[in-house]
C-alpha cells in the first residue's frame, strides 16, 4: 500500500505482481508500458493508480551521463505525448487512475 513502482524496464512479470500486489503507484515511463499496464489491469480486474513520469527538456548542471531530464534522454514521456495520453484518458472507462506525474532531471545537483 505504501510502494512507489518506478524505474524503467519493468517486464510484463513484473508489473504483474506489482498489480497483484496492490502497490501504491506505478510510474509510467512511456506509452507503451501504459498499454501494458490496461492491459493486465483490466485482465486482473485492478484500477491501480499510475503518475506519468514527465520528461520536462530542462538541462542539469551535472555529468551529462547522468542527466535525465532533457530531450535526449531516453526516459520519461515528452510533455506532447504526456498531454496526448491525457486527452484520451477516460476514468470512466480505463483500468487505471492517472493521478500524479513524477519528474527526475538527474543526480548530484548542486544547484537548482
Amino acid at each position: 500500500e505504501e510502494i512507489v513502482f518506478a524505474g524503467v524496464g519493468k517486464t510484463r512479470q513484473e508489473l504483474t505482481y506489482a498489480l497483484q500486489l496492490g502497490v501504491a503507484w506505478i510510474n509510467v515511463e512511456s506509452s507503451g508500458e501504459l498499454a501494458r499496464i490496461a492491459q493486465l489491469a483490466q485482465a486482473l480486474g485492478v484500477h491501480p493508480r499510475l503518475a506519468l513520469r514527465l520528461n520536462p527538456d530542462v538541462r542539469a548542471d551535472t555529468h551529462p551521463h547522468i542527466a535525465t531530464g532533457h530531450a535526449a534522454a531516453k526516459f520519461g514521456l515528452p510533455i506532447a505525448e504526456a498531454e496526448q495520453i491525457l486527452s484520451a484518458y477516460r476514468p470512466e472507462r480505463d483500468p487505471y487512475r492517472i493521478e500524479g506525474v513524477h519528474v527526475h532531471i538527474g543526480s548530484q545537483l548542486h544547484s537548482v
